[in-house]
């Protein structure tokens, strides 16, 4: 099924190379699937405990004088 030129052309160099490239795949799912999954309750109560609430705040204005100086507007 392989042809002999992949066969010739697979060396030491690259299966090592191979073989990493799938130790960290399998670390990096494995991690994922810890963070995901075995700790996503956790994480929720978290994120639950930290929502942001909006609260109005009025905002202060100052007074508006006329040019002869009486008060047009106030708070």
């Amino acid at each position: 099924m392989l042809g002999d030129d992949f066969i010739r052309g697979f060396t030491p160099r690259l299966g090592l190379i191979l073989l990493t490239v799938l130790l960290l795949n399998g670390l990096l799912t494995w991690r994922l699937y810890s963070l995901q999954v075995q700790g996503g309750e956790e994480r929720r109560r978290t994120t639950e405990g930290q929502s942001i609430r909006q609260i109005r705040l009025p905002a202060v204005r100052g007074r508006i004088f006329s040019a002869d100086g009486q008060v047009l507007a106030d708070n």
